[in-house]
């Protein structure tokens, strides 16, 4: 069911060969149809620019990214058209270029089984549809202008007999090897895609096989590039499992996986594909190994990955890196006196115990929490709360993004053996388990994460973590005067930074730093808490009542429990 690639509401020239256009008959925007359909059409329009199911079978709309198991996808290049061919050729020459799409996706699509397990009775390919290597002739090749084939199929085969064995992984690779090869007789490039996470244990014969072909996948034995959707879809602490925010749990396989991500995992596939996809070379295993040392390059939850949910993440965390590094006691508590190493070590502590006394009386007016079980701090940095808070629980967590100050708070904190220090460089909590903690807390940690959707998502996270008659307390202003937005300090760091300017330099010379400055109105904040399952009962101003302003915008601090 190829989406005909076609430059929508443009009337400016088309960069693209003659044979690829569409009919002028035809409306300016795309349809979706699917060649192999056996209904009715039935024909719509939609919005310029959308996608129109025309003549699709179950779950079309869906079928982009929702299948675990989508057969060869055929991927367009094509210049962003200017206005003239001198400005479409530089166009076309720039690294990130606008790229144009053919979904040949099926849900259940299988590369090696037939009949498909997953096809109804009496309802054969309607579903499911051929095998990849009976469709790619007619779904793919057929395609005029297609320079790039993405497949990745599969995962049916392994895991879709419920009731069976899955399919031997050399008889996968060994279909696989056909699949790629014929793209490569018409001239264009495929790009490998590593099997997803299926939610099966290591010692389940399924999740081997899939291990099996990952590696083989990985091996880049045949492919111009190669894309680790595995790796970037995995949860580090349990790498056979889809990271729990980019886990579609409405799904579950017959096997008792879950191998279906959510929106946001469909992101993070997309920026791994992209990434494979937009590296210009020329096919061999030179190509090959470069594709996949820039995949390697990154950790397993790289900054790519994140670029619809995170924004300026990995910047972000360099910043605090930094800061960890040159004066770590300052960027957690900015006293005016206490720049360049100031802070005295025990008068800096006390604020902690003072903070953590603070946290206690008022969750205990509100007899909160109901049991003294473990506590959780989001942006510990050396631990100020969190070691204060440690001798009220049997457990105390804290994690922060920045690796300097997780390894300073171990040494500043050996003395507390019930504390558990962690980097967590993520928008959410994933590592953590629904309802983990007794209390959970964050104070002036929120106000300096650049982008208000990871906000949200830590918000959210926080309130899912929460036990059941715990009290979460956060800090985050709730406005900011329009002045003090524009942070003209940190604006001229990070300048300075991109000339290479030593961050020593501009923080101990120049005075400048990095910490940027962030607000959220109260209705957001306590919108983003619901979503993950708590409410707020109680909004004090300042931290919890001493009416403090950090700078000069209005600061409140939210006490929530589920």
């Amino acid at each position: 069911m190829p989406v005909r690639p076609r430059r929508c509401s443009s009337a400016r020239p088309a960069t693209t060969p003659a044979t690829s256009r569409v009919p002028r008959s035809r409306p300016r925007w795309c349809r979706w149809t699917n060649p192999g359909a056996t209904h009715p059409p039935a024909t719509t329009r939609a919005r310029p620019g959308g996608l129109t199911p025309s003549r699709a079978t179950p779950r079309a709309a869906e079928r982009w990214c929702s299948s675990a198991t989508p057969s060869p996808r055929a991927t367009r290049h094509r210049a962003r058209p200017g206005s003239g061919p001198a400005t479409s050729s530089a166009r076309a020459s720039r690294p990130r270029r606008r790229l144009s799409a053919s979904n040949a996706a099926i849900s259940g699509n299988t590369i090696t089984v037939e009949p498909n397990p997953y096809m109804p009775p009496g309802d054969p390919y309607r579903c499911c549809g051929l095998p990849t290597p009976q469709r790619l002739g007619r779904d793919v090749l057929s395609l005029p202008g297609a320079r790039t084939v993405v497949p990745m199929a599969g995962t049916s085969d392994i895991g879709g007999g419920a009731l069976g064995p899955p399919v031997p992984a050399d008889q996968v690779i060994a279909a696989y090897r056909a699949v790629i090869g014929r793209p490569h007789s018409h001239d264009l490039r495929v790009v490998g895609l590593a099997l997803i996470p299926m939610g099966l244990e290591p010692s389940n014969p399924r999740e081997q096989v899939r291990q099996q072909v990952n590696a083989w996948i990985r091996s880049g034995q045949g492919w111009d590039a190669v894309a680790d959707t595995d790796r970037a879809l995995r949860d580090p602490a349990v790498p056979w499992r889809i990271l729990h925010a980019w886990a579609d749990k409405a799904y579950v396989a017959p096997t008792g996986g879950v191998y279906h991500p959510n929106a946001a995992g469909h992101a993070v596939m997309a920026a791994a594909i992209r990434t494979a996809v937009l590296t210009p070379r020329a096919p061999g295993p030179g190509a090959r190994d470069e594709a996949a040392g820039l995949l390697d390059a990154h950790p397993d939850r790289q900054a790519g990955a994140y670029s619809r949910l995170v924004g300026g993440m990995a910047g972000h965390r360099r910043d605090w890196e930094a800061l960890g590094e040159i004066d770590p006691l300052y960027a957690i508590l900015s006293a005016p006196d206490a720049k360049h190493g100031a802070w005295n070590l025990p008068a800096f502590l006390a604020t902690g115990d003072a903070d953590a006394a603070r946290i206690m009386t008022a969750c205990g007016a509100l007899g909160l929490p109901g049991s003294r079980g473990s506590s959780f701090e989001l942006g510990c940095g050396v631990g100020r709360i969190t070691r204060a808070l440690s001798p009220s629980f049997r457990r105390s967590v804290g994690v922060d993004i920045s690796a300097p100050m997780i390894e300073r708070a171990r040494e500043m904190n050996a003395d507390r053996p019930n504390c558990a220090w962690m980097v967590n460089d993520a928008p959410d909590l994933a590592t953590f388990d629904d309802g983990a903690f007794d209390l959970v807390v964050s104070f002036i940690v929120l106000q300096h994460v650049p982008d208000r959707a990871v906000i949200s998502s830590y918000l959210r996270e926080m309130a899912r973590v929460l036990a059941p008659g715990g009290a979460l307390v956060v800090q985050m202003p709730a406005s900011m005067p329009l002045r003090q937005r524009i942070q003209w300090r940190r604006r001229a760091y990070h300048g300075l930074r991109a000339a290479r300017v030593p961050e020593r330099t501009l923080y101990d010379r120049l005075g400048l730093d990095p910490i940027r400055m962030n607000w959220m109105a109260r209705r957001d904040v306590e919108a983003a808490v619901r979503l993950g399952g708590a409410d707020v009962i109680a909004v004090q101003d300042g931290w919890l009542g001493d009416g403090s302003r950090v700078g000069r915008e209005e600061n409140l601090t939210y006490i929530a429990t589920r």
